[in-house]
């Protein structure tokens, strides 16, 4: 199977190579910028060396380029402009990246036959309620949410389409900006940890999204599909559960409220995505302890 992942220099993106990759598939990442981590650690994640694409995928000969010479099987776009708030200060650029450039992506997969996945955010709902399952209405707040709705719109018309709407994914050894490396990067250096308090969501790490996405796509599953967590925490929790497992000094978690934060764009308050369906297909899901301690287990080269 030839599987090209858009957007695979983020944690999303490296975490589907390694995965593809130690499964025996052919594996194609096509983003902007040159590979770059923060953390290596693992084999599998160390042989992440298949065919790489530079380019932007809003470039629709950039993108037909590469369409032409891999032939994919399998098309997942992990590419996106994920900070909500440059969106909401950039529209036209997210607009362009999250939406125009997804289309390019997907009208390429129809041509050449491709089973196309696009991930998509807990980020269309409004935060009013708690639980959202598949079905429920979305309502984004910002901007950012708008454009991953419109894209999903879009994939839904493919009947080879799946839309992976994912809660908030972390990881350690692909990704500098996510909240746990971020936290990780802090506690190194003695510094504090910024910790929002009034936001809930249920976070699942960047490996086992990558295992659920492969398994809808091995499935033969179309449409949409929830990928989180079982725990429904907020990043004071969050980033607590972490200190707790790797015996870190969480008197420097500081809790802070969104009102404190100054943010550009509003979030969603409390989102839980159900994934009942998920676990249907028979994923397995850990709880964020079990992850925490395969984490700490690689860092610490156990």
């Amino acid at each position: 199977m030839r599987v090209l992942i858009c957007g695979g220099n983020g944690q999303l993106g490296l975490a589907l190579a390694s995965k593809y990759y130690s499964s025996g598939a052919e594996v194609a990442r096509f983003d902007k910028s040159l590979p770059e981590v923060s953390i290596s650690f693992g084999s599998s994640f160390d042989t992440v060396r298949n065919t790489f694409f530079s380019g932007d995928i809003s470039d629709m000969v950039c993108a037909r380029d590469v369409f032409s010479s891999f032939r994919p099987d399998v098309v997942i776009n992990c590419a996106a402009i994920v900070n909500a708030d440059r969106c909401e200060v950039e529209k036209e650029t997210a607009y362009k990246v999250n939406f125009l450039a997804n289309n390019n992506l997907l009208s390429l997969a129809k041509s050449n036959g491709s089973k196309f996945v696009f991930i998509s955010s807990y980020y269309i709902f409004d935060g009013s309620g708690r639980t959202y399952v598949e079905s429920s209405i979305p309502n984004p707040l910002n901007y950012y949410g708008i454009t991953k709705l419109l894209s999903e719109a879009s994939t839904l018309q493919y009947d080879r389409g799946i839309v992976a709407r994912m809660s908030k994914i972390f990881s350690l050894g692909y990704d500098k900006r996510n909240f746990i490396s971020r936290a990780f990067h802090s506690f190194q250096n003695d510094g504090t940890v910024r910790a929002v308090v009034d936001q809930y969501n249920n976070p699942i790490d960047a490996d086992t999204a990558a295992v659920s996405i492969a398994s809808l796509v091995d499935s033969g599953f179309y449409g949409c599909c929830h990928i989180g967590g079982l725990d429904y925490v907020n990043n004071d929790e969050f980033a607590r559960l972490f200190a707790s497992s790797f015996g870190l000094d969480s008197s420097r978690i500081l809790p802070v409220p969104t009102i404190d934060c100054k943010q550009d764009a509003p979030r969603p308050m409390n989102v839980e995505l159900s994934i009942d369906l998920l676990l249907s297909m028979g994923v397995h899901i850990p709880r964020l302890e079990e992850t925490f301690s395969l984490m700490r287990k690689k860092v610490s080269g156990l």
